[in-house]
């Protein structure tokens, strides 16, 4: 393990300790009342990580948040906003099956895609334990994924500051086609994508990742890897997506 798991899992296990021991974690662990599936990510470990994302709210975030270095962050935007669907809503939860997972992972994008049918607008892939690490170690757990039609743009964040209560606008401007965005929170550090689909075919939108405890650096970062890792993902959600519409049954 390097300094930087070391650290992350550090500051990540104080947090966790907070978290755990409030009401609001109780509530949202049953609301999402499923029984533990061997050898997959732990649905208990999502819900502690969107508390940490969302300052341990599930609605106005601390004012700790009020600053810029998170409020120009887009990738912090997006995952707070994937964190609070996830603790307000009971969204569709998904545990793909291992061997399954390995085969689309090893299988090539079609060249041409004819037409993106959405079985969901959003939901939650549970991914098996260890199958997919990020470059800085950490394995996935969960991947969340939501389809915005054109011209629909995330909601604005609510930030308590000096008692009070501002409406924070998010950055990016209302999207001018079809978009698919997943992110993804580990021990602190979030990624997210977005996809945008345009007369059938996907437009890869800029990859990027967050840094939410101090010893994270992305400079330090091999920015090939992490492009690599994250193409990886947008490559499962498309082809899950793909697969369900050939065989909806499943």
């Amino acid at each position: 393990m390097n300094n930087l798991q070391e650290d992350a899992k550090s500051i990540f296990k104080r947090i966790k300790k907070n978290i755990t021991e409030g009401s609001l974690y109780k509530d949202i662990e049953n609301k999402y009342n499923y029984q533990n599936v061997r050898d997959y990510g732990s649905i208990k470990n999502m819900i502690i990580s969107c508390l940490a994302m969302t300052g341990n709210s599930d609605n106005i975030l601390p004012s700790m948040f009020n600053q810029k270095s998170y409020l120009d962050d887009i990738v912090w935007q997006e995952n707070v906003l994937a964190s609070l669907s996830i603790i307000q809503n009971q969204l569709p939860l998904y545990w793909l099956e291992k061997e399954w997972l390995k085969m689309i992972l090893k299988t090539d994008l079609p060249s041409v895609i004819d037409e993106i049918k959405m079985p969901f607008k959003e939901a939650i892939l549970i991914l098996p334990e260890n199958l997919i690490i990020s470059p800085d170690g950490f394995p996935v757990e969960f991947i969340y994924f939501k389809h915005f039609l054109a011209g629909e743009k995330g909601k604005d964040i609510l930030i308590d500051s000096n008692f009070t209560r501002n409406y924070v606008t998010l950055k990016n401007p209302p999207k001018l086609s079809e978009t698919i965005t997943w992110s993804t929170t580990m021990y602190g550090l979030g990624y997210m994508e977005n996809l945008n689909v345009k007369a059938g075919k996907i437009i890869r939108g800029g990859f990027d990742f967050y840094n939410f405890p101090d010893t994270y650096d992305p400079k330090t970062f091999n920015q090939s890897e992490e492009k690599a890792f994250m193409v990886k993902i947008s490559d499962l959600i498309i082809k899950t997506i793909l697969f369900l519409q050939i065989y909806p049954q499943i």
